[in-house]
């Protein structure tokens, strides 16, 4: 599926929110997993059983194991041999510091009486989970002169600054509920976070947003940019 005009595929800057996804039919990784659920079913499996789900995840493992290694052989690199070290990203590690924080801080809520109160905080500690994961994959890239950087660290950059704000306005409406030791240390958290991203956020090139702007305009972006049936 290339429906992004320079991105790489939705499903690497998508927030796995499938069933709102006006991309799901073209999705392939969703294609795989609707394929593996119905195989599972088929056999008489449980697709949801941890069992069965973890031994797709050692499969997935072991066949993208034996594809690296077969890469490496075609470019005479030994896999044995003693890898060089890597330069830590101090700013990266700091990032994703300050993400764990604040889903951290989320975790640490008290569950809400109020039905509708509780219902924004999993929806904000859902987000603030894919918030996390999407600031340690562009921690995988260099700065800007990467190759990949624009067609993949770009499009999640815009995916993290539309999760931090949800669950920012999440928080906003819960406030007033919430405990003030709560509340000061999910600010904190929330500061530190927007510190630690503004600077990559305030890279991202004017065209990629022009671009996004026209997917979404088209109904050619994936979840949450465009969501259907909501």
């Amino acid at each position: 599926m290339d429906t992004s005009d320079g991105f790489s595929p939705p499903s690497n800057w998508c927030d796995g929110h499938c069933e709102v996804c006006p991309l799901d039919g073209d999705c392939r990784v969703r294609v795989r997993m609707a394929q593996r659920r119905w195989v599972h079913s088929a056999r008489g499996e449980d697709p949801d059983d941890p069992a069965v789900v973890w031994a797709d995840v050692v499969r997935d493992l072991n066949r993208a194991i034996g594809l690296v290694q077969d890469i490496a052989r075609e470019e005479g690199i030994c896999l044995d041999e003693p890898q060089p070290d890597l330069p830590v990203s101090l700013a990266s590690k700091r990032r994703y510091r300050s993400g764990l924080r604040l889903f951290q801080a989320m975790c640490h809520l008290d569950r809400c009486e109020d039905a509708d109160t509780q219902a924004l905080a999993d929806v904000a500690l859902g987000n603030a989970a894919t918030l996390l994961t999407k600031v340690g994959r562009i921690a995988a890239y260099d700065e800007p002169d990467d190759p990949v950087w624009f067609a993949d660290a770009v499009p999640n950059l815009m995916l993290i600054e539309h999760l931090l704000g949800s669950v920012e306005s999440s928080l906003e409406a819960m406030r007033p509920r919430l405990r003030r030791a709560d509340q000061d240390r999910l600010d904190r958290a929330r500061a530190d976070l927007r510190r630690d991203l503004d600077g990559h956020l305030l890279a991202i090139p004017r065209r990629a947003r022009t671009m996004l702007s026209v997917l979404v305009g088209e109904g050619r972006a994936p979840s949450p940019f465009c969501t259907v049936g909501t």
